[in-house]
């Protein structure tokens, strides 16, 4: 799945709804960002993490 997104003013961008439905995320849950050959992956952060 590729969507676009746009980001705000404050470099804010919202999460489209089939993404969090898709990943089962929600307002307030942690994400985790990695950048890796000039591309952003963002993912859920695991219950586990520490």
């Amino acid at each position: 799945m590729v969507l676009r997104v746009k980001m705000n003013k404050k470099h804010q961008i919202a999460v489209p709804t089939a993404v969090r439905k898709e990943l089962h995320i929600a307002s307030g849950d942690h994400l985790l960002m990695r950048i890796r050959g000039g591309h952003i992956l963002l993912m859920p952060e695991p219950r586990d993490y520490s």
